[in-house]
């Protein structure tokens, strides 16, 4: 996986998704053959896309109508096979997320004129992810 900062594209080994990402035509491409998708909120049209780009990767990609808003991006663990989800194991990939930004992107904050990046923990859930979210 890699995010190319020039547009905020990202690339998987097989395809690539960005803003320009229509939600009808990348149901019908490569990457996005056996996507899961669910309607989010009907009356807005918004829609969630779960799939699994790569061995590693785990991505939700939230559209509203055929537009790409965000994509949520979580880093697998060995912990993912062998035990529960917990606080703790979530702090650990919010840190492998936050190094893999560092290493791919350099120090934050990760802002562009396309959108932004972060990486999120969310203690409640618990979940940790990267979210790459396109301006409007």
């Amino acid at each position: 996986m890699k995010i190319d900062l020039s547009d905020g594209s990202i690339v998987f080994a097989g395809g690539t998704i960005g803003s320009s990402t229509q939600r009808t035509e990348f149901l019908r491409s490569a990457i996005g053959n056996g996507a899961r998708e669910q309607i989010a909120n009907e009356r807005e049209d918004w829609r969630q896309v779960a799939l699994d780009p790569e061995p590693e990767v785990a991505a939700t990609l939230i559209f509203q109508g055929e537009r790409l808003h965000q994509v949520y991006l979580a880093l697998r663990m060995a912990s993912d096979d062998t035990g529960p989800w917990t606080i703790a194991t979530e702090r650990e990939r919010n840190a492998k997320h936050d190094a893999w930004l560092r290493t791919a992107l350099g120090a934050p904050p990760y802002e562009y004129s396309w959108g932004s990046i972060c990486s999120e923990l969310d203690p409640k859930d618990p979940a940790s992810e990267i979210i790459v979210s396109y301006a409007i």
